[in-house]
C-alpha cells in the first residue's frame, strides 16, 4: 500500500522541470508602483520652481552688482570739485597767467593751504542785492571764524564753468570729467569678480531754469538740463549714472541701474587730487 502511494506522487510530480519549479521573478508591488510614480511627479514638478528661483537669485546677484557699482562710481563723482574753472580763476586773480594747466598746477603748489572760495556761475539774487552768498564758508577746519568766511569781493566774483580739467589729475578733476561711457568686461583677468559685464553712463547736465527772480528750478528725473558745453549754466548740477550688464551699446542690457545726484555749488577748501603729497 505504502509503495503504490509513493509510484503515485512520483507519477504526479516527476514530470515537472526545472524551470517550471523555479520561483517566479521579482516585480513592483502595487505599493512600489504608486510610490514610484508620486516621486517621479513631484521631482517633475519641483524642476520647473527650482529653475525659476535660479533665475531669481541670479537676477538678485546681477541688480545687486549694479547697483553697488553705481552707488560706488557716484561716490567718486561727488566727491570731486564742483567745477575746476574755479582753480582758473584764483590764479588770475593771483595776477599770474593762467592759460594752461601746467600754469594752474604751478600756482596750486606754492598754495597748498589755500581756501578757494565760492565763485558763483551765476550771480545769485540774495538779502542784500544779487551776487550776495552772506555767510558761506570757505574753511579749512570746522571752527565758524570770521577769517574763514568769503569776503565781500569774493562774494561778488563770477565765472564760467566749461568742461575743461584743470588740476593734479589725468582727466578727472571736477565732477564733470566723468561724463561719458566705460565699460568692463568679466572675462578680463581684472575683472574676475565681476558676475557679468557692464557699462556705465554718466552725464552731467545743469539743473534747468533760473535763480534770477524766484524762478523754481525743474528735478525732474526724466527731464535733461541745460548742457555742460554750451548750456546755460546754473549752480546745481544734475548727476545721472546708470550700469547695465552689458558692454556693448546703451541700453541693451537686460538690467539696469539708475542713480541720481543733485550737486549745488557751494564751493571747497582745497582742490582734490589723488596723490597730493611730494608733487
Amino acid at each position: 500500500m505504502k509503495t503504490v502511494k509513493k509510484l503515485v506522487f512520483y507519477r504526479s510530480f516527476g514530470g515537472i522541470t526545472h524551470s517550471q519549479k523555479a520561483p517566479l521573478k521579482k516585480g513592483f508591488s502595487l505599493i512600489e508602483l504608486v510610490l514610484a510614480i508620486v516621486i517621479v511627479a513631484i521631482t517633475l514638478a519641483s524642476l520647473p520652481k527650482i529653475v525659476s528661483q535660479t533665475q531669481k537669485s541670479n537676477e538678485l546677484a546681477i541688480k545687486q552688482e549694479l547697483t553697488y557699482s553705481a552707488k560706488t562710481l557716484m561716490g567718486r563723482i561727488v566727491s570731486m570739485p564742483w567745477d575746476s574753472t574755479a582753480f582758473k580763476t584764483m590764479c588770475e586773480n593771483g595776477g599770474r597767467t593762467c592759460e594752461s594747466n601746467s600754469s594752474i598746477q604751478s600756482y596750486l603748489r606754492s598754495n597748498k593751504n589755500v581756501r578757494i572760495p565760492i565763485y558763483n556761475s551765476v550771480p545769485l539774487n540774495g538779502r542784500s542785492g544779487p551776487g550776495s552768498r552772506l555767510g558761506s564758508l570757505i574753511a579749512n577746519n570746522p571752527a565758524y571764524v570770521n577769517q574763514n568766511r568769503i569776503s565781500d569781493a569774493d562774494r561778488s566774483k563770477t565765472y564760467t564753468p566749461g568742461d575743461n580739467s584743470y588740476g593734479f589729475n589725468d582727466g578727472g578733476n571736477d565732477i564733470d570729467d566723468f561724463r561719458g561711457t566705460l565699460a568692463t568686461r568679466n572675462e578680463q583677468v581684472s575683472n574676475e569678480d565681476f558676475i557679468s559685464d557692464m557699462l556705465f553712463v554718466t552725464e552731467v547736465d545743469y539743473v534747468s531754469g533760473t535763480t534770477l527772480g524766484g524762478t523754481t528750478l525743474s528735478f525732474s528725473t526724466s527731464e535733461k538740463g541745460s548742457p555742460i558745453d554750451g548750456g546755460v549754466p546754473t549752480n546745481i548740477k544734475r548727476v545721472k549714472v546708470t550700469v547695465e550688464d552689458t558692454a556693448g551699446d546703451p541700453r541693451t542690457g537686460e538690467y539696469r541701474s539708475t542713480m541720481y545726484f543733485y550737486a549745488p555749488n557751494i564751493g571747497m577748501n582745497k582742490p582734490m587730487v589723488m596723490k597730493y603729497e611730494g608733487i
